[in-house]
């Protein structure tokens, strides 16, 4: 269903769920953290969003899903999940700024492959270069919230984290 982006209007401070997935959002409401202070859980999914700043104060929030939107670079995701001190899961797939890096989302897995089984597989068949953008994507991600334990739908592994910390050292 079609939301305007001025459907928040009042504080909720109770609400610590919001499903705003596929709601044709090409912005969200002003002051989106004062409205929403206690908010843990955001699927923004499939919406017209190519800004995420919005979302900038949400410092409470423990998970984040912008799939498939419009979100074209890195820079201001990694601006935002920088304020983002409790989250722990993230998910950026399908997005102009991530498209290549993953599997789509669309793809069925064999009998019981399961998406990470599938991640590394599609993995491992990247270009280099590809590969390594991959990876000091997640490796600035990491560095911006330390806490988060699954990004793009992967989960983040102590080894992960000490290779993309040498890969954004060498790329310096």
């Amino acid at each position: 269903n079609a939301l305007p982006a001025s459907f928040l209007s009042a504080a909720c401070y109770n609400l610590v769920y919001l499903e705003l997935a596929n709601c044709r959002l090409a912005t969200l409401p002003t002051g989106l953290a004062k409205l929403t202070p206690n908010l843990r859980a955001l699927n923004l999914n499939y919406n017209f969003l190519e800004d995420v700043r919005g979302l900038e104060g949400l410092s409470r929030l423990r998970k984040l899903s912008v799939v498939g939107a419009r979100l074209k670079g890195t820079k201001d995701i990694i601006r935002v999940v920088r304020g983002l001190p409790e989250v722990e899961v993230l998910d950026f797939r399908m997005n102009p700024c991530t498209l290549g890096w993953y599997l789509p989302l669309l793809v069925k897995g064999e009998e019981g492959a399961g998406w990470a089984e599938l991640d590394a597989r599609f993995r491992r068949g990247l270009p280099d270069g590809v590969y390594v953008g991959r990876l000091a994507y997640r490796g600035l991600v990491m560095g911006a919230c330390g806490g988060v334990r699954v990004l793009d739908g992967v989960a983040v592994t102590e080894k992960e984290r000490a290779k993309t910390v040498r890969v954004l050292r060498l790329m310096g």
